[in-house]
């Protein structure tokens, strides 16, 4: 979680204490999208798949538009960034999900790609770290709920692992069919990156998967397909970069000091 320092003021001086681990605090916005525009921006998004990915403006969207990636019962479709950010240690992710449990063509698939070229044959083998939740109970598994997944991959310099959500976390499939669930990656100094779902702890890899010296720049791709009335939808993209725990000292001491100045004043 990021911390974030909150001050009071009194007659002897300045307290500072922690008071959230789940605020943005020090990190700094680096992307953020929602599209309450009304359009897919063609410089911030490439369209792939078909049918391409649309906006929807009722049902369960948040506010006024979410993107329905679209895809249909053969493909994934979906959108990926035209540009690559930098990826290191500190680097978050956050995307709000809606999936639709049903009985065919039920599937997200979301998080950062190595490449900007994506396409419905390659998405899979773009992924640095995806997860995929698959919400219909369509396949060959008996009984036919087995056929759910929910599951994120990450690929990094250091090999490739798949991990399913921590015992601890209470998370199954089911857990987060029809609603909103919120979807956080975070990445550590130690090469290591975990999968917040709704603020609780859901995924965790190994440390040393990811070398930032190589693994160094993503770009965002967000998927999914559906069937029939379905639909699946994405919204309130952000993308921040946190500082590394032996800066906040530094970053606390420069704002009390700011704040004592302007007191003075």
């Amino acid at each position: 979680m990021i911390k974030t320092f909150v001050y009071r003021v009194f007659l002897g001086g300045v307290v500072a204490y922690l008071a959230s681990a789940s605020t943005t605090g020090f990190a700094a916005l680096l992307y953020s999208e929602n599209w309450e525009s009304g359009s897919i921006d063609a410089a911030d998004w490439t369209k792939w798949g078909y049918p391409d990915s649309v906006l929807q403006s009722g049902g369960n969207v948040i506010g006024n538009h979410s993107l329905d990636p679209n895809g249909d019962s053969s493909y994934l479709s979906g959108l990926v960034s035209t540009n690559t950010l930098t990826l290191s240690a500190g680097l978050r992710l956050s995307v709000d999900a809606y999936i639709e449990a049903a009985s065919s063509w039920s599937e997200l698939s979301f998080g950062l790609a190595n490449t900007t070229a994506v396409t419905p044959t390659n998405v899979h083998l773009t992924h640095l770290a995806a997860i995929t939740i698959d919400a219909d109970t369509q396949g060959s598994a008996s009984p036919p709920e087995d056929n759910y997944k929910f599951y994120t991959k990450f690929q990094g310099s250091g090999g490739s692992q798949t991990v399913y959500p921590l015992a601890a976390s209470g998370l199954t499939p089911t857990s987060v069919f029809d609603g909103w669930h919120s979807y956080t990656y975070d990445f550590m100094q130690n090469g290591s990156a975990q999968v917040l779902v709704d603020d609780v702890l859901a995924f965790e890899t190994a440390a040393g998967l990811f070398d930032y010296g190589v693994d160094n720049s993503f770009a965002l791709v967000f998927s999914g397909r559906s069937y029939s009335s379905t639909v699946n939808l994405y919204d309130s993209i952000s993308v921040y970069q946190v500082p590394e725990a032996a800066a906040l000292p530094l970053l606390l001491l420069g704002s009390l000091t700011l704040l004592l100045f302007r007191r003075r004043r």
